[in-house]
């Protein structure tokens, strides 16, 4: 089973089944288990042909996608040497039952899928799957829920710090309740910056709480903030609060960075008219930064700062991190159209497996020919 998103419209979902996958030599198939869920995957479908996302896990038909989700799945069979059945991995999944791979770079600490096309299109190591041994619930929860926005929030304020700081005294992120943006001013806190999050009114309450920002004020208020020189981190796609933050600041705005489009489901944001003040907004590309430090520290160096960061981080997530588990492809995707909507609490953290609960049947989940339902 693939659960099928529609590429001009992310609200849209639906389910195919086929018969499973067989692997030729030098192939595998991986049974994927959990996978987490956030606005930063409705950022991948709003800009899936934009960014090439859609090009990672092809779909059944042109006009659907799969949308990458970071997961764990188990090797359930293999005609690689290097990848046993049995072993279990970590990386970027599409929202399915099971996923073919071409395993090669096969080491210790994993595989890349080479397949054809996936060549090119990002950074290898959006490709890489690490093998992993189970953590227990929770950990493993926690991982595949903020491990991904946690690096790059990690990486963003690593750059910020890369360019000086661009001579700001104030770091302003948009959407402040994301995952992404919460890894961003953690880090940034522990940098003694001062930043100041962005959020809708009814979360202004919920993300101070947090204690990580020095100020949390309503979009609204986006043109009326303090400080001499700042930094834009848009994770919100919102247009009115970055030209809002744009006037406010001028040219005393050190740099503007797009990062998502949580709020605004239109990959035509990112190609939006500049601001009509201070610098031209760029796009964040983490891969370029992941690669920066993998020459500047070397890859052990890069993964020690990165684990230890990551341990600090995931120890201040157990304080308000609620994990909510959803199984079955209908409650999946129920939950996506919800996220979509942007109607889920912010803080919850969605644990989700295509597998129905014990108990419960599932119609439309065995193989043979390939037919739709629930759109």
């Amino acid at each position: 089973m693939d659960l099928e998103v529609q590429r001009d419209d992310p609200g849209a979902i639906r389910a195919v089944t086929s018969a499973a996958p067989e692997p030729a030599p030098g192939q595998a198939v991986l049974a994927v288990d959990t996978f987490g869920l956030s606005t930063n995957n409705v950022t991948f479908a709003v800009t899936g042909d934009l960014l090439g996302y859609w090009q990672l896990f092809p779909a059944s038909e042109p006009s659907w996608g799969r949308v990458p989700v970071f997961g764990f799945a188990d090797v359930v069979a293999s005609r690689h040497p290097g990848v046993d059945e049995g072993a279990r991995v970590f990386g970027y999944l599409p929202m399915s039952d099971h996923l073919l791979v071409s395993p090669g770079r096969v080491g210790e600490r994993g595989f890349v899928d080479t397949s054809e096309h996936r060549r090119g299109v990002m950074a290898p190591v959006w490709n890489h799957y690490q093998r992993v041994v189970p953590a227990g619930e929770r950990a493993d929860a926690v991982r595949s829920l903020l491990r991904p926005l946690f690096i790059t929030g990690f990486l963003i304020d690593d750059f910020i710090e890369d360019q000086d700081g661009f001579g700001a005294d104030v770091v302003i992120v948009t959407s402040a309740s994301s995952k992404t943006a919460i890894a961003l001013a953690w880090a940034a806190r522990e940098r003694a910056r001062r930043v100041v999050g962005l959020t809708s009114p009814d979360h202004v309450d919920q993300v101070a709480a947090l204690g990580i920002y020095d100020v949390v004020a309503p979009y609204s208020a986006a043109g009326d903030l303090d400080g001499d020189r700042a930094v834009l981190v848009d994770v919100a796609g919102r247009l009115d609060a970055r030209d809002a933050v744009h006037r406010r600041f001028g040219d005393a705005l050190g740099h503007s960075m797009t990062v998502g489009l949580s709020n605004e489901p239109a990959a035509a944001r990112l190609l939006a008219p500049a601001p009509p003040a201070g610098p031209v907004p760029e796009v964040f590309y983490a891969q370029l930064q992941i690669s920066k430090r993998a020459a500047t520290w070397g890859q052990a160096g890069s993964d020690q700062q990165l684990e230890a960061a990551w341990e600090r981080f995931t120890a201040f997530a157990a304080s308000w991190l609620e994990i909510r588990r959803v199984a079955g492809p209908e409650a999946v995707m129920d939950t996506w159209r919800s996220l979509v909507a942007g109607s889920l609490d912010p803080g919850m953290g969605l644990q989700l497996a295509l597998r129905p609960p014990e108990g419960s049947s599932s119609a439309g989940t065995g193989g043979g020919a390939q037919r739709t339902t629930a759109v």
